[in-house]
């Protein structure tokens, strides 16, 4: 972990979110976003967020990998169990997840990296 002064309330966070992506997606809900491809672009958002946090939490590249790789293996696991959930399986999410991962991942390459530690010391000095 980064030299953060609460790190177990980001980390716990960072698992909640996702939690809230495990729950919707395998819950019964139909979330309609008004915008052309709108589903893909949450995928893709959700994931990159996810991503972009757990970069800012970690400072060794193996964990950073290891997090987009599991982040990866979950989007795709769950495109197969949400046919069990009566929902339909599809290929394009898994690849909108995917591309999220690794965006979210280039944020280790940005000023955006530092974002979490930089929020941390301003609200708890």
């Amino acid at each position: 972990m980064r030299d953060f002064r609460y790190p177990k309330t980001w980390l716990i966070l960072g698992w909640s979110g996702i939690g809230l992506l495990v729950w919707f997606s395998l819950a019964s809900l139909t979330l309609h976003i008004d915008v052309e491809y709108g589903d893909k672009w949450m995928h893709l958002l959700t994931y990159a967020l996810l991503m972009g946090w757990f970069v800012q939490l970690y400072s060794r590249w193996p964990l950073i990998l290891l997090h987009a790789l599991l982040l990866m293996l979950l989007g795709v696991m769950l495109e197969f169990l949400q046919t069990q959930t009566g929902r339909h399986f599809e290929v394009a999410d898994m690849l909108a997840n995917t591309l999220g991962v690794t965006l979210g991942g280039i944020t280790v390459l940005t000023p955006l990296r530092d974002r979490l530690l930089w929020l941390e010391r301003k609200l708890f000095v």
